[in-house]
């Protein structure tokens, strides 16, 4: 396991944030890292709580292995571009809490620890609670929701971002909660815009403050100065673009649409049985937890789990129609959000 040094050891309290599955999340370490959560999951802030929490993560700049476990966790070592991170992963999910320690440091590390060791391991505990999160966008219309399923970067947050300014409720751009009961539950962090918003969801981005807009433009400036080595993108709470509801919402789900860029010369649509829909979301979630499962014997730890979030995953879309959305390679992002909102009644 690893363990901050004494360097971060002055901001050892323990940030609590319970999602709606019943899911406490526990965040201690350096300051840095500390905002950055807060930043991401405030809308989930928990002052207390008598429960041990799901998952704690200590997050720091420097961290070293500790010297008493005897059988010490393995390791993920990542990188990305400037970033760098190493983290111990749990590998014993019957504990009541899954503990994980990670060294990180470069531009965008929170960020990336955040999606490729944290929010994984959080997916691993959601299992316990008879949930699944899961990567995807939800939109909301009554008491029914779309789910749509896609790779990163398919247009699932633009189409949220059209859906937000639209009026509709967004339960998340890339994480949402599901449940056996079919019901799908929002996930509480930030929206991720990149600079293509202006021309994907110009409504959207109208309605952002000035600022906002300011940083992506000069987002865009960098992107094409860097050919692409520099692309952040600007997270954003989704009530900067529309207000929304504060209290939480539980909806049914409606429909689940899978996005995926293919060979194709136009949009085209294919049904999807229960059997393949349920690949599809193994396929998202496998997307997720690449970087975790990569780690020899991981992935081994948790069969028995992932054999129950199956078990989950088939419960919660069994009754949802379900469709494939094909959309040509050759089309540009704007082309393709433009003709997805069609699809989807957004437009």
């Amino acid at each position: 396991m690893l363990w901050p040094s004494s360097a971060d050891r002055a901001t050892d309290a323990a940030d609590l944030y319970r999602f709606d599955a019943g899911l406490t999340v526990s965040i201690r370490g350096e300051r840095r890292a500390r905002a950055h959560f807060r930043a991401e999951y405030g809308a989930a802030s928990l002052a207390s709580s008598s429960e041990p929490p799901a998952v704690e993560a200590v997050i720091g700049a420097y961290a070293h292995p500790t010297r008493t476990a005897t059988m010490p966790d393995p390791e993920l070592v990542g990188a990305h571009k400037l970033a760098r991170w190493r983290a111990s992963v749990p590998v014993r999910p019957e504990l009541q809490t899954l503990r994980v320690a990670v060294a990180v440091r470069g531009p965008l590390g929170l960020a990336l620890v955040q999606s490729t060791v944290i929010e994984p391991l959080v997916s691993l505990a959601a299992v316990r609670t008879e949930s699944v999160l899961l990567p995807g966008a939800a939109i909301a219309q009554g008491d029914r929701t779309v789910l749509l399923l896609g790779r990163s970067r398919s247009g699932k947050t633009s189409l949220a971002a059209r859906a937000l300014a639209a009026g509709l409720r967004v339960l998340g751009d890339d994480q949402v909660i599901i449940n056996a009961d079919r019901e799908c539950l929002p996930f509480p962090r930030r929206l991720r815009l990149y600079p293509d918003l202006s021309r994907t969801a110009p409504a959207a981005f109208a309605a952002l403050g000035p600022s906002v807009r300011a940083r992506l433009a000069a987002l865009g400036r960098v992107n094409a100065l860097t050919g692409g080595f520099v692309a952040p993108p600007v997270s954003v709470s989704a009530s900067e673009i529309a207000s929304t509801p504060g209290d939480a919402i539980r909806v049914l789900i409606g429909e689940v649409v899978v996005v995926r860029r293919a060979r194709v010369n136009a949009l085209t649509l294919e049904p999807l049985d229960p059997g393949e829909l349920a690949d599809e979301a193994d396929d998202v979630l496998l997307g997720q937890r690449s970087a975790l499962f990569e780690v020899p014997g991981v992935r081994v730890a948790y069969e028995a789990l992932l054999a129950h979030e199956r078990a989950i995953i088939a419960c919660a879309l069994a009754a949802a129609p379900a469709r494939r959305v094909l959309v040509p390679h050759s089309w540009s992002s704007e082309q393709a959000v433009d003709a997805l909102a069609r699809e989807l009644d957004l437009a």
